[in-house]
């Protein structure tokens, strides 16, 4: 099992609070009414703070995959070399 698995369980999470955040945010301001306007910007927003935390995590999530199958194949090699005959 690889570090990388449920990753994309905790970022729906940190999505979840940063856009509940930014929509809240958009409602206070606009006295407690859902404005069309404001709320396009509230997920705009949304959007300009998640994006890198997303790529990051992207490329970090591919980094360990490849370095687990490498290290796997390794494994392999060294296995394969022994036998228990």
């Amino acid at each position: 099992m690889t570090p990388d698995l449920g990753q994309g369980d905790g970022s729906s999470l940190e999505d979840a609070v940063v856009l509940g955040r930014h929509i809240g945010n958009s409602v206070i301001r606009n006295g407690g009414l859902i404005v069309q306007g404001d709320m396009a910007k509230a997920i705009d927003d949304y959007v300009k703070e998640r994006r890198w935390r997303a790529a990051c995590l992207d490329h970090r999530v591919v980094y360990i995959r490849v370095e687990a199958a490498r290290r796997s194949k390794m494994v392999d090699e060294v296995l394969e070399g022994w036998s228990i005959l």
